[in-house]
């Protein structure tokens, strides 16, 4: 599991990934710590970087693209479910890219959240969002 805080009270963690079929999944879990309702969006960035600073912008979206934004209330926590390959190409030419950190940029203010990516490779540098549900 990996916390990751945003400056105007956003906690951020990152659930440790389960595996299945050459895939792997994770829950990523918003809460807001702050004192006032958070506006959650899903036009969210998502955005993987390695070591040497490679960035890679990662998400794609798979809930519904519809969805309206989420008013996250003081103490109130929303997640969503991240997804990606686990299994690489033998002329993938991003095979083995492994990143050390991600970026999510998110909400009505576009607040920019860092946190370690401890999780392993994401063979082609790219992460599927699910849509935020109540936690």
């Amino acid at each position: 599991m990996t916390r990751a805080l945003a400056a105007k009270g956003l906690a951020v963690v990152v659930g440790d990934p389960e595996a299945g079929a050459g895939q792997r999944f994770a829950t990523l879990t918003v809460t807001n710590t702050g004192a006032e309702p958070h506006v959650l969006t899903e036009d969210e960035a998502f955005t993987l970087e390695a070591a040497d600073g490679t960035a890679r912008p990662a998400a794609a979206r798979y809930g519904d693209p519809q969805a309206p934004d989420v008013v996250l209330q003081p103490g109130a926590s929303v997640a969503k479910e991240l997804r990606w390959t686990a299994v690489t190409e033998a002329d993938d030419p991003q095979s083995g890219f492994t990143p050390a950190q991600f970026t999510l940029v998110t909400g009505t203010d576009r607040q920019v959240v860092h946190g370690d990516w401890p999780l392993g490779p994401v063979p082609d540098g790219r992460i599927e969002t699910g849509s935020y549900r109540p936690v």
